[in-house]
């Protein structure tokens, strides 16, 4: 494969970012170096994690008034369920492995508001009934629980299986 110089960039992450390093030149050409960089829809950084959350705010608040546009035009709750799990939850847990365990205790509220102001559009609950008597109600989980999850499944299916991903010889075997 041939590396495109004029698209490739430098990221230096971790303590060694403090020291200054000579630039890395390929080809001839000499990488830009960045601190920040959109890969995949997803902002790769230090603290990605908050990068990549303030990023999708204009998208969580335009579906959610598309939601609100579909309960003012009588769809069904189901429906409007259905709606909520397939184009905005998507939105709200993409790339999820990746910056699930960098999330603030405040980050993570945040993203579960998103949710919850969700169900309530959906199902008229009030905002004082308990968010988790809304998630049984609604029979859907929580963001969090639903991030530990998607990063477990992630982590067995690509990293431990052998045959799966070139990582697995760096994990200890297992004791029998």
């Amino acid at each position: 494969m041939q590396i495109n110089s004029t698209k490739t960039k430098e990221m230096i992450l971790g303590s060694a970012s403090k020291r200054d390093w000579p630039s890395l030149t390929i080809q001839g050409t000499t990488l830009e170096r960045v601190c920040v960089y959109k890969l995949l829809g997803v902002f790769v950084l230090l603290t990605y994690a908050e990068k990549h959350i303030l990023s999708t705010s204009f998208l969580k608040l335009s579906r959610l008034y598309f939601l609100k546009q579909l309960k003012t035009a009588s769809l069904s709750s189901p429906h409007l369920l259905h709606f909520y799990t397939t184009v905005i939850r998507p939105v709200l847990e993409h790339a999820s492995p990746l910056w699930h365990p960098t999330l603030t205790m405040s980050q993570t509220e945040s993203l579960e508001a998103v949710q919850r102001r969700a169900i309530n559009i959906t199902f008229c609950y009030s905002s004082s009934t308990p968010y988790l008597s809304t998630l049984a109600l609604a029979d859907i989980s929580s963001l969090q629980a639903r991030r530990v999850d998607l990063s477990k499944r992630f982590f067995f299916r690509n990293i431990c299986r052998p045959d799966n991903y070139c990582l697995h010889h760096l994990l200890q075997p297992l004791e029998t």
